[in-house]
């Protein structure tokens, strides 16, 4: 899904100032809509428009953001996990060998996945992570322009990218 959901707005602002004032502020439609999606611009609108009336809005929009970033590192720890058995013998070498590059590149895909509102895009930075790490060149000026270059396209950028790729083979 490349869009926040309705329930991590309703989640973060439970955390925040409990179940009954929730109740009491948002429309019986908002709560019963829970699984709405709607996009990140309509995401901030709605948190700004909760914490215009509560005195907790920061928290309500840092608390969003968590969850956001909790789904996004849970992906991308899941993606990691299922390629587990091709970066076992790469991971031991490169603690071993290289652990600053290990570290920065790390720092660099979290960087990139932090405020990622397009799910696709978590795994195509997981993708290139998991690339970066199975390559013989540990090179970390390659592994910041990758995640540069990432952050700066989305889902559409990047199947067009695939379509036009396919032409030319």
């Amino acid at each position: 899904m490349d869009q926040y959901k309705l329930k991590d707005l309703i989640a973060a602002t439970k955390e925040e100032v409990g179940k009954e004032v929730v109740e009491k502020l948002l429309p019986t439609v908002v709560q019963e809509a829970g699984s709405f999606l709607f996009d990140k611009g309509v995401g901030m609108l709605a948190c700004e428009m909760v914490g215009s009336v509560l005195p907790v809005a920061n928290n309500i929009l840092l608390s969003f953001n968590q969850h956001c970033l909790e789904r996004n590192v849970l992906n991308a720890l899941n993606i990691i996990q299922s390629r587990q058995t091709e970066l076992e013998n790469r991971m031991n070498e490169l603690l071993e060998n290289s652990p600053l590059y290990t570290r920065q590149i790390t720092e660099a895909l979290l960087d990139n996945i932090v405020d990622e509102i397009q799910e696709r895009m978590v795994e195509y930075n997981v993708n290139g992570y998991i690339n970066l790490l199975k390559s013989d060149h540990t090179n970390i000026d390659l592994g910041l322009m990758f995640f540069k270059t990432m952050s700066q396209l989305n889902d559409l950028d990047i199947r067009i990218l695939k379509v036009y790729s396919n032409l030319v083979n």
